[in-house]
């Protein structure tokens, strides 16, 4: 059963996914249950059966029960529990998913990086609460030592974590890497128009019934309500945005986000209030929101021009908005105290 807390989320999520869509169809069928830590929902517009979106939710459930670093049996778990001591077999899908994310890893320079486990636990920052306490500089630096993914060793199906007390967290793809799945099990039954909405992971399959492109609503940090800053119209992208807004808590004036930057141990002092990225990926998508976030506007942009068919919308502390030029015709600014600029 999804609390009803989670269902208020999603209401918010899904009112600013379709802003502005206008004479918008109203989904076929649409599904919503709670995976992978997060509120999941599937709508789609062209086809009405039941059984593509249990196929779905299957395939969603099924990646969960490889990747999570809470279910018991899980490979992630696996590679955990035994980490220092030996490597463990693991499915090929967990294979190439770690694979990937340590690529991943050595292309943002460690801003990414699969084994923050040991950070993530220590800071235990789940949703927008109160509290009042943060770890101590030794307990960051004691933590700091265990995260490196260097130190995550592939060979033959197996995974190897070197030092005793490393933790594979896989948070930052995972969602990402699922939304991907949900395509592919959609395109295998012929959908051809539908939004997969992973905790706030979207991919838009297709377009809208009318051949125009999904029109999505890029989030306003500084809000509370589902207001956006602009919208971003798409067609077969995925739209994964990242930012400190999302999880959290404050300490007298400071906050403290859920985003935790590896080099530092604490979350990242960022030039961002979000990350926007839009892609063909999402699991990609997932990753560089994130690392972008931390790495800032200037390797930002140069981590985005080494790679291809990924855009961005940035949005900064100074409140700037940076559009990248494939989607400085797609992109609509709604928010007048903005200003708006196009990457370079």
């Amino acid at each position: 059963m999804i609390k009803r807390h989670k269902l208020i989320v999603l209401c918010l999520i899904m009112s600013v996914v379709l802003a502005g869509c206008g004479k918008s169809k109203t989904p076929v069928q649409s599904e919503t249950s709670f995976l992978m830590d997060t509120v999941a929902t599937i709508s789609i517009y062209d086809k009405k059966d039941k059984d593509i979106i249990n196929q779905a939710f299957k395939r969603t459930t099924e990646v969960e029960d490889l990747m999570s670093k809470t279910i018991a049996k899980s490979d992630i778990s696996n590679i955990n529990k035994n980490a220092g001591e030996k490597g463990v077999k693991v499915s090929e899908e967990t294979y190439n998913i770690i694979k990937k994310a340590l690529e991943i890893a050595e292309k943002t320079d460690g801003a990414f990086d699969p084994s923050i486990g040991p950070l993530v636990e220590l800071w235990n920052i789940k949703e927008t609460e109160d509290r009042n306490w943060i770890p101590t500089e030794e307990e960051i630096e004691a933590a700091k030592t265990l995260v490196n993914y260097k130190d995550v060793e592939l060979s033959n199906g197996e995974v190897k974590l070197l030092k005793k007390g490393m933790k594979l967290d896989l948070g930052g793809i995972a969602k990402g890497y699922g939304a991907d799945e949900v395509r592919k099990v959609l395109e295998a039954n012929k959908v051809e128009s539908a939004i997969i909405d992973l905790g706030g992971n979207i991919f838009a399959m297709g377009s809208k019934y009318n051949d125009e492109p999904w029109n999505i609503g890029i989030k306003n940090p500084d809000s509370s309500e589902s207001d956006y800053i602009g919208i971003v119209g798409v067609e077969d992208k995925t739209v994964v945005t990242s930012g400190g807004y999302e999880r959290y808590f404050k300490i007298g004036d400071e906050i403290y986000h859920h985003i935790i930057e590896p080099e530092t141990g604490y979350p990242a002092k960022s030039e961002f209030k979000s990350v926007t990225i839009v892609g063909d990926n999402s699991m990609l998508a997932d990753a560089l929101s994130t690392s972008i976030y931390i790495l800032g506007l200037e390797k930002g942009k140069e981590l985005i021009s080494s790679i291809k068919d990924v855009d961005v919308i940035f949005l900064t502390t100074d409140d700037i908005v940076y559009v990248s030029k494939g989607l400085k015709d797609n992109f609509v600014l709604k928010n007048e105290k903005l200003q708006l600029k196009e990457l370079d």
